[in-house]
């Protein structure tokens, strides 16, 4: 986790899970950029990479990558809008 990010209050990572297709269990790293914001109540359920400035909203579910600098959210979290990010 980088410097500067805000984890709010109900928010789980996991950086482990079940792939019902080949019924097999995996785990990885969740790797959190600079300057990221998390929502409350948010879910990490992957081995993911959130990028330097990233906002997530509250109540995600965060199921794969985000990029540094763009805002996501939902059920499973979907890009909402695009940053002028500058570290």
């Amino acid at each position: 986790m980088g410097s500067g990010c805000v984890i709010t209050t109900g928010t789980c990572i996991l950086s482990h899970f079940y792939n019902t297709s080949d019924r097999r269990f995996y785990a990885g790293k969740v790797v959190i950029g600079k300057n990221v914001f998390i929502g409350m109540n948010t879910l990490i359920v992957n081995a993911v990479n959130i990028g330097d400035g990233a906002i997530i909203g509250a109540g995600s579910i965060v199921n794969r990558d985000i990029p540094a600098g763009e805002i996501w959210g939902g059920n499973p979290a979907r890009f909402i809008k695009k940053l002028n990010y500058e570290e």
